[in-house]
């Protein structure tokens, strides 16, 4: 079998090939939207950090060994080295709780904007295709049936700035 170069790898894969309907100021909104909500898992390691914290209070508090130099670190920087144990704990507990809340009302947010910018962009494409539809020739026109016609410039404009620019926005987010 001959060696195939990988430049067109990602070529003709969907996802791609909708990107190049979009201009390029709005590919650079859908980049730094997931850029931003990739940002967020940062918040998901400070909650799941301060859980860690408080997970090494409770081994230490219930045994007499010493804290570790991170968590003390931590517990400087929260002001709470001073504080019981149960202070604490339920300090830590609330601000960790509060992040993981915060991260996911945050994705919510910027999730949901994200995808009405592409149903948005979606209806501005859609529109702009219909014009250049309408002012082209009547032998392209007659070339194709009318429902065929209705769903590519709507509909099918709908599916590919939402259902596959959209979910892949989300998922890449996720990753």
């Amino acid at each position: 079998m001959p060696f195939r170069s990988n430049d067109n790898l990602f070529q003709n894969k969907p996802i791609f090939t909708a990107l190049k309907f979009l201009k390029a100021s709005d590919k650079r909104k859908i980049y730094l939207i997931i850029i931003l909500t990739i940002s967020f898992g940062l918040l998901d390691l400070l909650g799941v950090m301060l859980i860690g914290v408080i997970g090494s209070l409770s081994v230490t508090g219930l045994g007499s060994s010493t804290k570790g130099n991170r968590v003390i670190q931590v517990l400087d920087f929260l002001n709470l080295e001073n504080y019981s144990l149960q202070k604490q704990v339920t300090v830590l507990g609330c601000l960790a709780a509060l992040v993981l809340i915060s991260k996911t009302m945050l994705s919510l947010v910027y999730s949901r904007k994200s995808l009405f910018f592409l149903a948005r962009t979606g209806a501005e494409l859609s529109s702009n295709l219909v014009s250049k539809y309408l002012a082209s020739s009547l032998n392209l026109i007659q070339n194709k049936s009318a429902q065929e016609s209705i769903y590519a410039l709507t509909t099918g404009v709908g599916y590919v700035m939402v259902g596959v620019i959209g979910v892949w926005m989300l998922l890449v987010s996720d990753i």
